[in-house]
């Protein structure tokens, strides 16, 4: 629904975001999905069909110990790069498994950024050769 969504036309290298999660033990695990897709039909958890696969996945099951941690995620790329314009399906759940999970769990999360690390133009030519 283009009243619901952003066209993203740049690829992120990674997700960063700040979590706090109150299950200490084994019973269970948050979880973050970012998947970038094209125009089609995504849902999370995802049912990936040929035309409903994603670009690139940024996802993880984690835990903190009931602390505030920093979260790195990258991105990994199912498709080459393009300049075709994509949408971005997010998702932070307080349960690593959809419709299941502990009910004691609380999630927070707070800091959410994209990361984008370019190359600068000058470190992508060659250097000047001079007869020096």
């Amino acid at each position: 629904d283009k009243e619901f969504s952003l066209r993203f036309t740049d690829r992120p290298d990674s997700l960063v975001f700040w979590a706090k999660y109150s299950i200490t033990d084994n019973s269970d695990s948050a979880l973050a999905s970012f998947l970038l897709h094209a125009d089609s039909d995504m849902s999370d958890p995802a049912k990936f069909t040929k035309a409903a696969k994603p670009i690139g996945i940024a996802q993880m099951a984690f835990q903190t110990n009931s602390k505030w941690k920093r979260i790195s995620i990258p991105f990994n790329y199912t498709t080459k790069f393009t300049s075709q314009s994509a949408y971005l399906l997010a998702t932070f759940s307080s349960s690593f498994e959809a419709g299941k999970g502990n009910s004691n769990a609380t999630l927070w999360i707070d800091e959410v950024q994209l990361v984008y690390n370019r190359l600068s133009q000058a470190s992508k030519t060659q250097p000047s050769q001079s007869g020096h």
